[in-house]
């Protein structure tokens, strides 16, 4: 099940996006550019900018426990990075916590942004 991010879960949506950042990348990417990539992309500031901005939409995905186990992140308009397309819908974000993996909660985040 997915739930639109409320603007007051702003900081619940960061630790989640450091995490699955990390657990993504990490491995790839050195300590120091990681750690510039959390303080500028990742910052609150951003995710609260990010989560008042009417061409963009957050979604964390639940399990049957109602336990938030990933996110999506959806822009169009003047949201998306790239503007070649002006009618285009981007799917900006979509990561599950590595727990959840296999579960297929990236599928049914896909989806439901393939049906928005």
């Amino acid at each position: 099940m997915l739930v639109k991010v409320k603007p007051n879960e702003f900081q619940i949506l960061r630790e989640l996006e450091v995490e699955t950042y990390g657990d993504t990348f990490g491995p790839y990417i050195s300590d120091a550019d990681m750690e510039d990539y959390y303080q500028t992309v990742l910052s609150l500031e951003q995710i609260q900018k990010d989560l008042a901005d009417p061409e963009s939409e957050t979604y964390f995905v639940l399990d049957h426990n109602q336990e938030i186990c990933g996110f999506l992140k959806f822009n169009w308009g003047q949201a998306q990075p790239e503007q070649e397309l002006p009618q285009a819908f981007e799917v900006q974000r979509i990561y599950v916590l590595k727990v959840y993996h296999g579960q297929g909660l990236g599928k049914e985040m896909f989806e439901f942004a393939l049906a928005e």
